[in-house]
Protein backbone atom coordinates (compact mmCIF):
# COMPACT_ATOMS: atom_id res chain seq x y z
CA UNK A 1 0.00 0.00 0.00
CA UNK A 2 1.94 3.00 -1.22
CA UNK A 3 -0.66 5.45 0.10
CA UNK A 4 -0.30 4.30 3.71
CA UNK A 5 2.53 6.02 5.56
CA UNK A 6 1.61 4.59 8.96
CA UNK A 7 -1.04 2.26 10.34
CA UNK A 8 -1.15 1.21 13.98
CA UNK A 9 -3.43 0.12 16.78
CA UNK A 10 -3.92 2.46 19.74
CA UNK A 11 -4.12 1.31 23.37
CA UNK A 12 -5.44 2.98 26.49
CA UNK A 13 -3.53 3.31 29.78
CA UNK A 14 -4.49 -0.26 30.74
CA UNK A 15 -3.00 -1.62 27.51
CA UNK A 16 -6.38 -2.48 26.04
CA UNK A 17 -7.18 -1.62 22.40
CA UNK A 18 -8.83 1.79 22.10
CA UNK A 19 -8.67 2.61 18.40
CA UNK A 20 -6.49 2.82 15.33
CA UNK A 21 -4.58 5.43 13.39
CA UNK A 22 -3.86 5.43 9.69
CA UNK A 23 -1.83 8.13 7.97
CA UNK A 24 -2.43 8.11 4.22
CA UNK A 25 -1.39 10.17 1.23
CA UNK A 26 -4.56 11.72 -0.22
CA UNK A 27 -5.54 14.50 -2.61
CA UNK A 28 -8.34 15.71 -0.33
CA UNK A 29 -10.17 14.80 2.87
CA UNK A 30 -12.86 13.12 0.74
CA UNK A 31 -10.19 11.04 -1.04
CA UNK A 32 -8.77 9.93 2.32
CA UNK A 33 -12.24 9.03 3.58
CA UNK A 34 -13.03 6.96 0.46
CA UNK A 35 -9.72 5.12 0.78
CA UNK A 36 -10.17 4.24 4.45
CA UNK A 37 -13.84 3.31 3.99
CA UNK A 38 -12.75 0.71 1.42
CA UNK A 39 -10.39 -0.95 3.94
CA UNK A 40 -11.49 -4.47 4.99
CA UNK A 41 -11.54 -3.46 8.68
CA UNK A 42 -14.03 -0.69 7.88
CA UNK A 43 -16.21 -2.73 5.53
CA UNK A 44 -16.33 -5.58 8.10
CA UNK A 45 -17.50 -3.18 10.82
CA UNK A 46 -14.35 -3.46 12.96
CA UNK A 47 -14.02 0.32 12.87
CA UNK A 48 -17.19 2.05 14.00
CA UNK A 49 -16.28 5.62 13.08
CA UNK A 50 -13.84 7.64 11.02
CA UNK A 51 -12.25 11.04 11.58
CA UNK A 52 -10.13 12.70 8.89
CA UNK A 53 -7.53 15.29 9.89
CA UNK A 54 -4.79 17.07 7.96
CA UNK A 55 -1.27 16.26 9.13
CA UNK A 56 1.43 18.76 8.28
CA UNK A 57 4.82 17.33 7.45
CA UNK A 58 7.58 17.97 9.95
CA UNK A 59 10.49 15.64 10.69
CA UNK A 60 10.93 11.92 11.26
CA UNK A 61 12.08 8.77 9.54
CA UNK A 62 8.80 8.19 7.67
CA UNK A 63 8.39 11.82 6.49
CA UNK A 64 9.42 12.19 2.86
CA UNK A 65 11.35 15.20 1.68
CA UNK A 66 9.27 17.89 -0.03
CA UNK A 67 11.86 17.82 -2.82
CA UNK A 68 10.91 14.29 -3.93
Amino acid sequence: MERVSLAAGLKNEDGRPSGSIMIVEADSPADAERFVMSDPFFTAGVWESLEVHHLGRAVGNWVASSEE
